[in-house]
């Protein structure tokens, strides 16, 4: 079978509801706009600057001292030290993928009102970065004291806790719509 007609046209022919192509193509639209997004290496600095700087003041706010902090134009890194530790921020670790995929699930779920839209994506973003600051935070502290562990944690432990609070706010934002669900059948 050919497809005359666009993207609409083939989500019509293969019968979904129209909350159903609409989420379609806002997920569509979502990751065409990734990459145009992720491209401005101003959002991607920024962010990482924010991560490292607030990473290194939680890090001084619990140990009394201040980790150093110096960025390297050469591989776009931070790097934070003390005289037991070294770790590197670059833009992998600032969490705007995170922030994206999260906003982008929010935004695109029919059914639910702008503003609940709006307080989530917002309050997600937030729960997300101070998340990812305890994360670049407790790694800090692993590559001092168990260097061994760091990749564990970097890779693994970590990466799977901050998806975990991801999965959550999802959950939490789609609790009214469950509800109205389950009140119709």
């Amino acid at each position: 079978m050919i497809f005359k007609g666009g993207f609409s046209t083939i989500l019509k022919e293969i019968s979904l509801s129209k909350s159903q192509r609409n989420f379609l193509f806002f997920v569509l639209i979502s990751f065409v706009l990734y990459p145009v997004l992720n491209s401005f290496s101003n959002i991607n600095d920024w962010l990482t600057h924010g991560i490292t700087s607030a990473s290194r003041h939680f890090i001084g706010a619990l140990s009394g001292n201040t980790p150093t902090g110096f960025y390297n134009i050469a591989n776009k890194t931070y790097h934070v030290f003390d005289s037991r530790g070294h770790i590197l921020i670059g833009d992998p670790c600032n969490g705007f993928e995170l922030y994206y995929v999260c906003t982008a699930f929010i935004l695109a779920i029919p059914g639910i009102s702008v503003m609940r839209k709006l307080v989530f994506s917002i309050g997600g973003i937030l729960v997300l970065f101070f998340a990812n600051v305890t994360r670049v935070s407790a790694l800090f502290y692993i590559a001092k004291s168990h260097p061994e562990w760091f990749e564990t944690f970097h890779k693994t432990v970590f990466q799977l806790g901050v998806y975990i609070i991801m999965f959550i706010i999802w959950v939490i934002y789609l609790k009214p719509l469950h509800g109205a669900i389950s009140q119709r059948k």
